[in-house]
């Protein structure tokens, strides 16, 4: 159950990366104020979600040695 929480997260923070990176490169000079409230809840969500992943990773590393 960890194996697929941590894997489907890493999918998930992946996308969002993705989702951050191409805002930045794109549409960083046209954004409005809830634009950049927008982008700064997809960077606390993927600090979360790294965080999480991390936690997993950790957990499942320790679990095997």
């Amino acid at each position: 159950m960890r194996k697929i929480l941590f894997f489907l997260l890493l999918i998930i923070g992946l996308i969002l990366t993705y989702k951050i990176g191409r805002i930045f490169i794109c549409d960083y000079n046209r954004l409005t104020d809830y634009g950049l409230g927008y982008l700064t809840g997809l960077v606390i969500i993927l600090l979360l979600i790294i965080s999480i992943t991390i936690w997993l990773g950790v957990k499942i590393y320790r679990k095997r040695s």
